[in-house]
């Protein structure tokens, strides 16, 4: 089972683009193994990117907040209140949006010079911060789960700021553009619970699992797959881990290096 970051990873961090990965999805698929988008992007977001790739496999969203299932996936895992007529059935790990958004309110006495927050760039100015067409900035705005912010501080205050809403209840996590608010749920915590499902109902084993990722959002799942894969990216060091075993660097930046680790793994070259 392959956990793969969008962003950065899969996604080129600049352009967006996955071209440099598209033989090695191809390879993949015809192998049936299931490449599942595990992303801080909104259930929004990754439903037209896996159309445009032609993905059919679960898919984690807002940095483990929630997992959304293929209908025929969630009947395999013998889930409850299953409706055949949508395309996803969708589990749940926190709180929702307008939660978190309540929250971050209670920071802006001592920081709210420091950070501004998704709801307040609004779509203008996610356009303007991430390089997203205005179609796909509304999509990213469609948060179900928890609430990105730019930090303009320094670190001292980032720690603060992390550590107050910590107090509050909050996990919050950065990825590669922003900290992500939300609650007690990782991309870890959803690729462990996944596998777990996959393993009681699909297969007669434990799968191997492999996770990719550039960012420090997605240590928590680096950490407890079966092989990490750190993706080098041309913005940020890539994410330390605590582990040293079945740990890949690659040498090429997003897809590219995507690509690259796949096809060590699979012996695809």
């Amino acid at each position: 089972m392959i956990f793969t970051d969008l962003d950065g990873t899969l996604l080129d961090h600049y352009s967006y683009s996955s071209e440099p990965a598209l033989p090695a999805i191809a390879r993949l698929q015809s192998a049936n193994v299931p490449i599942i988008p595990t992303t801080s992007k909104t259930y929004a977001e990754v439903s037209q990117i896996v159309k445009s790739l032609g993905l059919n496999s679960p898919i984690i969203i807002e940095n483990g907040a929630a997992i959304y299932l293929p209908i025929q996936v969630a009947k395999c895992l013998e889930l409850s209140e299953i409706d055949e007529q949508q395309a996803f059935y969708k589990v749940s790990f926190t709180k929702t949006h307008d939660h978190w958004v309540s929250l971050l309110a209670k920071m802006e006495a001592e920081f709210g010079e420091l950070y501004t927050s998704f709801t307040d760039l609004g779509v203008n100015g996610i356009v303007e911060y991430t390089g997203l067409s205005p179609e796909n900035a509304k999509l990213a705005a469609n948060r179900e789960y928890g609430e990105p912010v730019v930090w303009h501080g320094n670190e001292q205050q980032k720690q603060a700021f992390v550590a107050a809403l910590t107090n509050l209840g909050a996990s919050p996590v950065e990825g590669g553009r922003f900290i992500h608010i939300c609650g007690n749920c990782s991309k870890g915590m959803a690729l462990t619970w996944l596998a777990s499902k996959y393993q009681q109902y699909i297969l007669d084993q434990a799968p191997i699992t492999i996770a990719l990722g550039d960012g420090k959002n997605d240590i928590a799942m680096l950490e407890v797959a079966s092989i990490a894969v750190k993706v080098r990216s041309p913005s940020h060091q890539p994410p330390a881990l605590a582990r040293t075993d079945k740990v890949i660097t690659t040498q090429g930046f997003g897809p590219e290096g995507w690509a690259e680790a796949i096809n060590q793994i699979f012996s695809l070259n």
